[in-house]
């Protein structure tokens, strides 16, 4: 059988306005990309987090440790990713707290089932969320034959080399009893197509390596170049998936295979109220779901910054940071300073 793989980039893609999807979320210093789905809550591919138990304490050079909302861009210089661009509102957090759905299931080295996990950030972002699609009958192929996926992953199949903007690209969506019919020569999806999954195809396109985790959505408003409309915001936007697995990248035999929120709604629901400070209307959280939740205050990383100094790990700051806590009333934020080294930031209140 053909090595399936994960999927991390955007094929034939197009360059995605400024601020057009300001709730496309990056992790794992861009292994993965994600959806801001509360102020405090991003939605991932469930293959995204570490094998190993998540804990809330990280140490540096840990993984899914740094956490980047509304990134646009990629300096070509030294792959990594742009923080200052004047023409960006990108914000940074580091994982409170991570959780994989119960029912997730990896068959062979990429192969996915129930394909969902939910990051908790350490503070909230101010930038707009996307709402989840709750009404599937949006998913009609007369008004809304196509979907939209983005992604900062692999721009070609056969070309190791990550996106320097955010691209996006328009996929149909396809039927999953069509889905499982796609095969080729030996190959098939038979029997691999369940109810969390949702397929796409469109000839040439696709997302790729470096795209598991991000964003598939149906949009009202189609997609500008000076986003003139207020499309800006995103807020006309409907998170319907997630980029998962598939047989190669733009295969012309079969199509992408993607994780459907719809089935997962109530799950996504429960933790969502039970984790976000500031959970969205929609989620119909009830105010007693959330009391026992710490309020966090936006992370901004300015010139004037507070006092800090450099530590190894979260453990050889923790003693610090108690005796100031107790004593001043303090609080620990990460900063990264290049590639995967972190400082630790000790503010006093």
């Amino acid at each position: 059988m053909t090595e399936q793989h994960h999927r991390s980039a955007i094929i034939n893609g197009v360059k995605a306005p400024v601020h057009r999807y300001p709730y496309f979320v990056l992790l794992n210093n861009g292994d993965c990309g994600g959806s801001l789905i509360a102020p405090d809550i991003v939605l991932t591919a469930g293959h995204c987090l570490p094998d190993r138990t998540i804990s809330r304490h990280y140490k540096h050079k840990v993984d899914l440790a740094w956490v980047q909302v509304g990134i646009i861009a990629r300096d070509e210089t030294d792959d990594d990713y742009y923080f200052d661009r004047p023409d960006s509102s990108e914000e940074d957090f580091v994982v409170l707290r991570a959780i994989r759905h119960q029912k997730f299931r990896r068959y062979g080295d990429d192969e996915f089932s129930y394909d969902y996990s939910i990051v908790q950030l350490n503070g909230t972002s101010t930038l707009q969320y996307v709402s989840l699609l709750r009404d599937e009958s949006l998913l009609n192929e007369t008004t809304h034959p196509y979907l939209t996926a983005m992604g900062l992953g692999w721009t070609q199949p056969d070309r190791p080399s990550k996106a320097n903007w955010l691209q996006y690209v328009n996929l149909t969506w396809v039927n999953n009893e069509v889905c499982e019919e796609a095969s080729y020569n030996e190959e098939s999806y038979y029997g691999r197509i369940d109810h969390s999954h949702l397929c796409t195809f469109e000839p040439g396109k696709d997302s790729c390596n470096y795209d598991s985790g991000s964003p598939i959505i149906l949009t009202t408003t189609p997609t500008t170049d000076d986003c003139s409309d207020g499309a800006s915001s995103g807020s006309k936007d409907f998170l319907v998936a997630q980029v998962s697995w598939g047989k190669e990248c733009a295969d012309e035999n079969f199509p992408a295979v993607n994780s459907r929120l719809s089935a997962v709604l109530d799950w996504i629901d429960e933790i969502v109220c039970e984790w976000s400070v500031d959970p969205p209307a929609d989620f119909g959280c009830s105010p007693t779901t959330t009391t026992n939740n710490v309020t966090y205050a936006p992370i901004k990383i300015t010139n004037e910054e507070p006092w800090h100094f450099p530590v190894d790990s979260v453990d050889s700051a923790y003693v610090v940071l108690v005796f100031l806590f107790v004593a001043c009333g303090a609080c620990l934020h990460w900063k990264r300073r290049q590639h995967h080294d972190y400082e630790a930031i000790i503010e006093i209140k």
